[in-house]
Order: structure tokens, then sequence, then C-alpha cells
């Protein structure tokens, strides 16, 4: 529904300003069609569309903020992540409402800030990139596709609130 969405802004922003969203496509432009397709992205993890891994247990760093949510598995400290992926990892971390403890990850997640969570937990990580149709070059992860994988929490055995991201960028 997001590509649809995207499609029909991008060709009524290129049609003559005369013609509106619901004139373009108006079965799913809608006030509540939008709203619906907003709710279902903002939580819905690919776990039927996307091949997974064997589950396991996975420790490591979660940096949680305004468009991110990036996974750096083995690093205890923000200076152990720089050192293991001084790149950044490329590991999109996701939860959804099937993941058991969810309701432990969702404060670092409304962080606008971003917040350092060392994370213990059962689940999968993707083995090859996301695709979306047979023929569509494949997408990454994450926000706007930037990831190259993505781990998916089943179930939280532990987190710890590091901090901020500001304070444990200053150490």
């Amino acid at each position: 529904m997001i590509r649809r969405a995207v499609a029909a802004l991008l060709t009524l922003a290129a049609a003559p300003a005369a013609v509106t969203a619901q004139e373009v496509a108006p079965e799913w432009t809608s006030p509540e069609h939008v709203a619906a397709d907003v709710a279902a992205a903002t939580r819905r993890s690919d776990r039927e569309s996307v091949q997974w891994g064997s589950s396991r247990r996975f420790r490591g760093l979660w940096i949680a903020g305004f468009e991110a949510s990036e996974f750096i598995e083995g690093a205890a400290t923000l200076a152990d992540a720089r050192r293991r992926s001084p790149t950044r990892s490329a590991i999109w971390f996701e939860y959804d409402d099937r993941t058991e403890g969810a309701d432990r990850l969702s404060a670092a997640a409304k962080s606008y800030a971003g917040r350092v969570m060392q994370v213990e937990f059962e689940g999968r990580m993707t083995v090859g990139p996301r695709i979306v149709s047979p023929g569509a070059p494949p997408l990454g992860y994450g926000h706007l596709g930037g990831s190259a994988r993505e781990v998916l929490v089943d179930r939280v055995i532990h987190v710890r609130d590091i901090g901020a991201l500001r304070d444990e960028q200053s150490r």
C-alpha cells in the first residue's frame, strides 16, 4: 500500500494543479486508507515476507532513536561498537506486536534523542535482501531501506538502558 501511495503522490506532483489525489487513486488515498496504511507500516515486521535464518540468542547494543534502530551484535559499550563496526553495522533492529516482552523495548524506541540499550533476546536475522516482487530490485531494511540486514526479536531476555546516545558519545 505504501508503494501505491508514493506512486500516487509522484503522479499527483507531476500532474496539473487542478488534479487531486482522489482523482488519481480515489480507492486508497482517502484519509481512512492512508491512516490505516501508516498505522500498519509503523509496527509491521517482515515475518512472512522475508527469508530468516534459524532462531538463536543474540547479545549486543541497540541504538534506538528518531528514524534509527541499529543493532551491533556482541558490543557491550558504544566504544566497543565502534571498534567492532567503525562504519556502522547495517543491521536494523526490529520487533513487533508478536514479540514477547516488546513493552520493555517500546520506551527506548520512542526516544527522539537516541538511546543506547544493552539487549539480549531470542530472534532471527535475515539471510538475504528483501525481494518485494519478482523482477523488482532487492531492497534494504529499516528506515529508507538503509540497512543490509534485519534482526527480528521473538522474545526479550534482558534490556538495560545505558543512557542517551548524546551522553554515550562524549565518553
